[in-house]
């Protein structure tokens, strides 16, 4: 599966994996805590050595890949540094009473539900990307180059739900009996923002295909038949953030899995005779698939309509202008 990458190098990336599991837990550990500028801060600060060490290898050493592994993974190690540190600060003062003890029975539910999560995100990285892999084996890696640029237009397009979500969970999980009605509303206002988004890629990425050149004449449509599908794994991932904040039912990972297996077949079968058009077909059916699963769990949840998560009130929207006239009026005051 990785062709031509030489096992130290993979090596190399592997050290940085426990550093990242360690940011990762001690940043969510703030976010759960109402720590949003701080874990905004940190999740800033550890994908920006993704762009800085590109710059510092190429620009200032002239150096390759080994160099610019290892300068990530003494990155990442640096970075689970700080947030331990802030962590033990952090509960040095709000939590100095609590005694430092272990809970099994916390472990267990712990477990439990990562296991769950886990196979969800898993699940959900590989439908995301296992597409390229088939298609780098079936087309040859120019037509996986297209592809790839075309798939990760569309993921700079779910940063917005993503980032959502991340709030979402630790929301819903403290809301109670008002998670639901939250949950829509979020939803409601995401679908918004996410139409407006796709709406303004339509022809964005005509400049996109004009910065790479020539050989993605293709883009473009590769793009645009992808489009949908985003719209629809947006709202999803939103709605997902309702059974996550609410202990994660089985139904929920089992549902991504078989999708994630659907979507492998499909492209099998449909990559060798349509290329990269093909799997953008695959993608695109295959978010709009689990946009309709979760609907159907999240309906025989909460009894919501398909509008009650789809389309804004007239209210919302004159409060989203209202909030955003007001944050640029402000930032031209200041």
């Amino acid at each position: 599966m990785l062709p031509g990458i030489e096992t130290d190098l993979v090596a190399i990336g592997v050290l940085s994996i426990p550093c990242q599991l360690v940011t990762s837990i001690v940043n969510y550990l703030f976010l759960a805590q109402g720590q949003v500028k701080r874990f905004n801060i940190l999740e800033f600060l550890n994908q920006s050595f993704v762009l800085i060490n590109v710059v510092v290898v190429l620009l200032f050493f002239s150096g390759g890949l080994r160099m610019l592994v290892s300068l990530n993974t003494a990155a990442s190690a640096g970075v689970s540094v700080l947030t331990l540190i802030l962590l033990y600060r952090y509960l040095s003062q709000h939590f100095a009473d609590f005694p430092w003890k272990a809970d099994l029975s916390l472990l267990r539910k712990m477990l439990s539900y990562a296991v769950k999560i886990h196979v969800l995100w898993v699940s959900t990285f590989f439908l995301y990307r296992f597409d390229l892999i088939i298609v780098n084996y079936f087309k040859g890696a120019a037509v996986a180059t297209v592809y790839s640029v075309a798939t990760q237009c569309t993921l700079f397009l779910l940063i917005l739900p993503y980032a959502v979500a991340n709030l979402l969970q630790n929301r819903v999980a403290a809301r109670g009996d008002d998670n639901v009605e939250f949950t829509c509303r979020v939803a409601r206002h995401t679908s918004l923002l996410m139409f407006s988004a796709c709406a303004l890629s339509i022809p964005g990425i005509l400049l996109v295909k004009m910065v790479y050149g020539t050989g993605f004449d293709d883009l473009p449509i590769q793009f645009w038949i992808l489009l949908p599908g985003v719209y629809f794994a947006a709202m999803q991932v939103v709605m997902s953030q309702y059974f996550v904040g609410t202990g994660l039912p089985v139904k929920l990972p089992f549902a991504w899995v078989i999708t994630f297996v659907s979507s492998v077949i499909l492209n099998i079968l449909i990559v060798p005779m349509f290329g990269g058009r093909g799997a953008a077909v695959v993608s695109t059916v295959c978010y709009f698939l689990i946009f309709v699963v979760i609907f159907i769990f999240f309906k025989g949840d909460t009894g919501k309509k398909l509008s009650d998560i789809l389309i804004p009130r007239m209210k919302e929207i004159r409060e989203l202008l209202s909030s955003a006239t007001g944050y640029f009026v402000k930032q031209n005051a200041t």
